[in-house]
């Protein structure tokens, strides 16, 4: 092989090298807005959650007179969590 096709072959696969390499600079950038936009879709699964929570301890320490209403406020906040968390795991399985 001729000195001239082994410097244009060894200029290509450098070329390449350097595609390959900021390729996985990419990929490594990728999977740390998807890890960033997860970190916040969980603090909002967790928001909702601590809301049903709280609300289910007013409904467990409340009075029977009260229970009717606060369940309302507890069962709605029930559903909230499990959209928010459905939704959450609905996205990672498709």
């Amino acid at each position: 092989m001729a000195d001239d096709d082994k410097a244009k072959i060894e200029e290509q696969l450098d070329a390449w090298r350097t595609k390959l390499d900021e390729l996985r600079v990419k990929a490594s950038l990728l999977k740390m807005e998807y890890r960033d936009r997860q970190d916040e879709t969980v603090e909002e699964v967790e928001k909702h959650y601590a809301n049903a929570k709280a609300k289910f301890i007013e409904l467990k320490d409340a009075g029977t007179a009260e229970a009717g209403k606060l369940g309302a406020g507890f069962v709605a906040a029930w559903d909230a969590f499990k959209q928010a968390y459905d939704g959450v795991t609905e996205d990672e399985a498709g």
